[in-house]
């Protein structure tokens, strides 16, 4: 570590010496970085540019994602010029239709993965670098699968019959390892993006409008993992599906990417990987969200504040050779998103309330196209309110 310090050192060095024996001085620029991670995390990578880019200085600011959204309206809408507000800041691309009156777009063409392009892009113009891509893969548990002789499934149809085939009950019908978890809003971890996936990949579903034939045939078929008793492979009863599946009672749990490092830590002996997630014949589509880097229009520091962006967004994809890793990288050209975003907040927590709502009056015994045209209106009143079209 001194070693590399100090070649980074020498190389900083270097870049300013001929200013220096010319008599001329380093002009300071100054930029304010808001973002999500603890500083102690991304200190090293802010440390690396600032060797490289001496006169630049940077101070970051960690946020908490509680009123974030209503918190960056205001420092950077606010005239004159707050001197607190980001130059820099990170947001999640369902954010973006309240911040695109408050970013610049970036300078110059890049290539981007499509779900950035889909949901950062006016007037063929993109407004943020991606961070990283937040999408659901498929985990599963190896020795379950191996156990009893079935592999990794591919589609729906398989995945129902694969699910159904590692379930197991005790004498009383009471399920001890489950095949998979879906159906219900209380005890599935990541439920939203769950049924924000089955929307995006069933043909004629719209989530901004459900209330259709094809709209309710996904959420019957979400909830039919609990009320089927054909295809039951889940209870409302269980403990959450991120404990069952740490446990190594779960063979199917759906989840992000940053799920693999949690059960690395607490189920460090649970043998798993990840798959894409199942699709439906004819196409290939997965669900996700984007953090991305913007550069609010407001700062006095355009040039510096971009370069600074694309430093930031350079970070390396999942290793594809990783089993627990690799399916995300996959996923990347086939990713699409909605406001259906666990902890993300903003719109996010008011469109899982109304879908909820959906989900919990089927398990109630309520018609499936029924239940969707109560969630319609409520969803219609949040885009409205919220100021988002459709």
């Amino acid at each position: 570590m001194v070693v590399v310090l100090a070649i980074l050192s020498g190389i900083a060095f270097w870049r300013v010496l001929p200013r220096l024996l010319q008599g001329g001085s380093i002009s300071q620029t100054n930029l304010i970085v808001w973002g999500f991670d603890e500083e102690e995390t991304v200190k090293p990578q802010l440390i690396l540019y600032q060797q490289n880019n001496p006169g630049v200085n940077i101070t970051y600011v960690k946020q908490s994602l509680l009123n974030y959204v209503p918190r960056v309206q205001t420092q950077i809408s606010a005239m004159p010029k707050v001197m607190s507000a980001p130059d820099i800041f990170l947001f999640h691309s369902s954010f973006w239709p309240a911040f695109l009156p408050l970013l610049q777009e970036v300078p110059d063409a890049v290539t981007v993965l499509p779900i950035v392009s889909q949901t950062l892009t006016a007037d063929k113009k993109i407004y943020g670098l991606p961070k990283e891509v937040s999408g659901l893969a498929m985990f599963y548990n190896i020795d379950i699968l191996k156990g009893a002789g079935v592999g990794v499934p591919r589609s729906w149809s398989e995945f129902t019959e694969t699910a159904k085939a590692v379930t197991v009950k005790d004498s009383e019908g009471k399920i001890q390892t489950a095949g998979a978890a879906l159906g219900t809003t209380e005890n599935v971890s990541f439920w939203p993006e769950i049924l924000s996936l089955l929307f995006l990949q069933q043909p004629g579903a719209d989530l901004s409008s459900p209330s259709t034939s094809a709209g309710a045939d996904v959420l019957k078929f979400y909830t039919s993992f609990v009320l089927d008793p054909q295809k039951k492979v889940w209870d409302t009863t269980l403990p959450s599906s991120s404990e069952m599946f740490a446990q190594g009672r779960l063979a199917f749990y759906f989840a992000p990417r940053s799920e693999v490092q949690v059960l690395n830590e607490t189920a460090p002996g649970l043998n798993f990987a990840t798959a894409v997630v199942p699709q439906l014949s004819g196409r290939v589509i997965t669900q996700g969200g984007v953090w991305v880097w913007g550069v609010s229009k407001t700062t006095q520091h355009s040039a510096e504040a971009w370069d600074l962006a694309k430093f930031l967004s350079s970070g390396n994809p999942p290793d594809l050779k990783d089993p627990k890793l690799s399916s995300f990288a996959l996923q990347g050209p086939y990713y699409k998103g909605w406001y259906l975003n666990s902890g993300v907040g903003w719109i996010n927590d008011e469109m899982i309330k109304n879908y909820a709502g959906a989900v919990n009056g089927v398990l109630q015994g309520k018609d499936a196209l029924s239940s969707l045209q109560v969630t319609q209106a409520s969803i219609k009143e949040t885009l409205k309110t919220y100021g988002v079209a459709k």
